[in-house]
């Protein structure tokens, strides 16, 4: 899942124009509440301003489509969380949110 965000990140930054800043951010947390934990991924980059997205994907610039994005939703699902995908301004984000189980005590 890191792997994918990563190489789209990449991807992103270099369909940017050459003048453009490039960017990657990478933040990750995680936090206990009531004994659960949550782990909180967050990946920014720069991109071009004309991302357009279909059922809450981007759609891929790649001949023949991408599988990246429904990679990393698949894998989140498959680990009891959530991912989400936006671009506004130049800056594309993907929020991936695991839900992990309560910690014995």
């Amino acid at each position: 899942m890191l792997a994918n965000s990563f190489e789209n990140a990449v991807e992103g930054c270099l369909r940017c124009p050459d003048a453009a800043a490039k960017f990657i951010n990478v933040k990750i947390a995680y936090s206990v509440y009531n004994g659960a934990g949550k782990l909180h991924i967050v990946i920014e980059n720069s991109c071009e301003d004309n991302i357009t997205f279909e059922s809450g994907f981007p759609k891929s610039q790649k001949p023949g489509g991408g599988t990246g994005t429904r990679s990393i939703q698949y894998t989140a699902e498959r680990y009891n969380g959530m991912a989400e995908f936006s671009a506004e301004n130049g800056v594309f984000r993907t929020r991936v949110l695991f839900h992990l189980p309560s910690l014995p005590r």
